[in-house]
């Protein structure tokens, strides 16, 4: 069942399974991962209420097209694990997929970082920060059966 706000307008369109475990992503603290499409490509994302921006994996924003295909719309620099990266920001379509309702797409904003050569990106694909894809949404997290609710504002 899709929820609804206090006064009985719909907070969530969508609903979708999140993961806490990603094959392939070092482990440590479980995480939730959800279901997104980010420009061309479809993978689970870890969420990051703290985080300045959506952030990509350069070889997943190859994958996706996003370099190619999305509008520049300046550089940045965050800080992951104790480093300063810099990178490119990149308007693009997002979508998140709903198992159940409605999915929802929207534009938002990637960061795609520059590595040094041979350098491996530390982190999971693709990181939903609240910058740029979180602040524009309702959401809410129902641990008991890995629900990850949605809506638009």
């Amino acid at each position: 069942m899709l929820r609804r706000s206090s006064d009985g307008s719909r907070f969530a369109t969508g609903r979708g399974q999140f993961l806490t475990d990603l094959p392939g992503v070092a482990g440590g603290l479980p995480r939730i991962f959800v279901d997104v499409t980010i420009a061309s490509a479809r993978t689970y994302a870890a969420l990051d209420t703290g985080g300045g921006y959506v952030v990509c994996d350069p070889e997943f924003a190859n994958l996706a097209m996003i370099p190619a295909g999305a509008e520049c719309v300046g550089t940045a620099g965050i800080e992951v694990r104790g480093r300063l990266y810099s990178g490119t920001l990149y308007r693009t379509r997002m979508e998140l997929i709903a198992h159940e309702g409605s999915s929802l797409e929207l534009e938002g904003v990637a960061f795609v970082p520059s590595l040094d050569a041979g350098a491996t990106w530390p982190l999971p694909p693709a990181v939903l920060g609240f910058r740029g894809m979180l602040e524009y949404l309702r959401f809410a997290i129902d641990p008991r059966d890995e629900s990850f609710y949605f809506g638009s504002c």
